[in-house]
C-alpha cells in the first residue's frame, strides 16, 4: 500500500524494508520531485551514460539497471534519510540491496504518475467548467470536430 503524499510539485513517502542481499534494515522519509523538467531529464540520461562509462554499449543488463535507477533517483530525490547519503558519485550508490533501490524508485515514479493524473483531472474539470460557462465555444469546438 502506497504512503505517498503529494504536495504540488513535490511528494513525500517513507520506506521500511529489509535488504534482500545484506539483511540490513532501511527506513526513512524521502521527499521527491513529482516531475522532472526537461533539463533534469536530459541530465539524468547524461548521468546514466556517465555511470556506465566510455563503453556503455557492452555494459551488462544489471549495470544498466543500476545506472538507470541511480541517475533517476539523483535527479528526483530532494531529501532522504542519512543512510541514503553517499560519498560516491551519486547518493544511494553504496547500497548493496537492489530491492531497496527499486522500492525507492517505484515510489518516486508512482508519485509522478499520480501527480500527472491529478493534473489531467484538474485540466479536464476546468475545461468542462469553461464549456458550461461559455457554451458557444463548446458548440464551435464540436462543430469543428464534425467536419
Amino acid at each position: 500500500m502506497s504512503n505517498i503524499v503529494i504536495t504540488g510539485p513535490e511528494a513525500t513517502f517513507s520506506i521500511k524494508t529489509t535488504g534482500s542481499s545484506t539483511g540490513d534494515s532501511y527506513s526513512g522519509l524521502f521527499k521527491v520531485s513529482t516531475i522532472l523538467g526537461p533539463f533534469d531529464h536530459i541530465n539524468a540520461n547524461k548521468l546514466q551514460r556517465q555511470l556506465l562509462g566510455e563503453h556503455s554499449i557492452v555494459a551488462d543488463d544489471l549495470s544498466r539497471q543500476y545506472a538507470f535507477m541511480l541517475s533517476q533517483l539523483h535527479y528526483r530525490i530532494i531529501s532522504g534519510p542519512l543512510w541514503w547519503k553517499s560519498a560516491l558519485i551519486v547518493d544511494g550508490a553504496h547500497i548493496k540491496d537492489e530491492n531497496v533501490l527499486i522500492e525507492i524508485l517505484n515510489n518516486a515514479l508512482e508519485a509522478e504518475e499520480t501527480y500527472r493524473a491529478e493534473q489531467k483531472q484538474l485540466f479536464d474539470t476546468n475545461i468542462e467548467k469553461l464549456k458550461e460557462k461559455f457554451p458557444d465555444l463548446a458548440n464551435a469546438e464540436s462543430e469543428s470536430q464534425d467536419e
